[in-house]
């Protein structure tokens, strides 16, 4: 095939219209160039998804590791000082600031409502929400906590009933 639009006569490759101002030959190796690329902004998204967990992983640990420090550095004084080290001492330091379950003066039955609320609300909030930014979202999400939530108000209330 001779182009004769360029004033030339010799042949050449058919052409591919990629972009207007740019056409590439057939057979061309196609490189990346930046207006292609993402701009940093965008980059922003992913590298966040993936960093911030990690930071916090790392934030709970370094302060778990703090703690664990000064309770070492506790007992050390103590010993040094030639405090008797009883095993009630031991267990206070030992202690976590949050009180166990068996501690907290809720029943079984309040915890199993207030679960089951938040998350009988959280499903329906995820369906709504999510069918209002595009009926074509997967707003089904929001059934597993939906029904999860439903599950827990059902166990919350065979169990009151049992109780009268």
């Amino acid at each position: 095939m001779k182009n004769f639009a360029w004033g030339e006569s010799e042949t050449r490759p058919p052409c591919i219209e990629v972009n207007k101002r740019r056409p590439i030959s057939v057979g061309a190796s196609i490189t990346p160039t930046l207006e292609y690329a993402m701009p940093p902004f965008e980059l922003l998204i992913p590298l966040t998804g993936m960093v911030v967990p990690m930071v916090i992983v790392g934030l709970v640990s370094y302060f778990r590791y703090q703690s664990h420090q000064l309770r070492h550095e506790t007992l050390r004084r103590l010993a040094e000082q030639g405090i008797a080290l009883t095993p009630e001492l031991l267990e206070s330091l030992n202690r976590s600031s949050r009180p166990k379950r068996e501690e907290c003066p809720e029943s079984r039955l309040d915890r199993e409502l207030r679960q089951g609320m938040v998350l009988l609300w959280t499903g329906l909030g995820v369906m709504g929400g999510l069918y209002l930014v595009s009926p074509r979202m997967p707003w089904g999400m929001g059934l597993v906590p939906l029904c999860i939530g439903l599950g827990y108000l059902m166990t919350w209330k065979l169990s009151s009933r049992n109780r009268q």
